[in-house]
């Protein structure tokens, strides 16, 4: 007794083997996780033209004042683990690109590998720049970039793209280390003819990684 073959064995009978190698690469790759391209970022409006010729400055004022315009481009992002754009970034991405946005300096990808980069410094001596690390709880690590006066820079949970205070009970309970990864800067022989101002009183912020 002659069996006939199925439509769909004589349809793949006529189907070169080519084709059918085509269709399953799309298959799979259709699969696979892409990382999503870092966008394109913009200059600050304002940032001064000295800085911008000089991202790598040594001095501490000019540092401050390339994060805090930073801190002002960012605001309000949400926080998106993988993310690495204004529609969303995580804690380790932000790093990444403000390093090398405004330091041309480039960092590992995940905090993982970011707290291996640099020296250690204590937390009595941060500068500008340094990256400073937290455990928020027994699997999760957080960074954020050092400014001054205790605040840091970093892509918050709950808050997304904001600044902290070190000093706040949350950020304290769970300091980690902080590492240098940038030349040591020098600091700014104006702000040191200036009598010392007494730092502010840290804002009661909602806290929270």
């Amino acid at each position: 007794m002659h069996v006939h073959p199925s439509p769909i064995r004589r349809l793949r009978s006529r189907i070169p083997a080519v084709l059918l190698t085509l269709v399953g690469g799309v298959l799979f790759s259709a699969c696979t996780v892409t990382t999503p391209r870092p966008a394109t970022l913009t200059p600050v409006a304002g940032r001064p033209a000295d800085l911008a010729a000089d991202p790598v400055s040594t001095r501490m004022s000019d540092r401050e004042a390339l994060l805090r315009a930073e801190a002002v481009r960012w605001a309000g992002t949400p926080h998106r683990l993988g993310g690495t754009d204004g529609r969303g970034i995580d804690c380790s991405a932000l790093v990444q690109t403000i390093y090398s946005h405004s330091f041309r300096t480039a960092v590992p990808r995940t905090t993982e590998h970011q707290v291996r980069i640099g020296t250690p410094v204590s937390p009595n001596a941060l500068e500008p720049g340094d990256l400073v690390f937290f455990k928020p709880d027994r699997r999760t690590r957080h960074v954020g970039i050092y400014l001054s006066d205790g605040e840091f820079l970093h892509a918050s949970k709950s808050q997304g793209v904001s600044i902290s205070n070190i000093a706040e009970p949350y950020w304290q309970q769970r300091y980690w280390t902080t590492r240098r990864v940038l030349p040591e800067a020098t600091p700014d022989t104006r702000a040191e003819a200036e009598p010392p101002s007494s730092p502010e009183t840290p804002k009661n912020r909602r806290n929270g990684w």
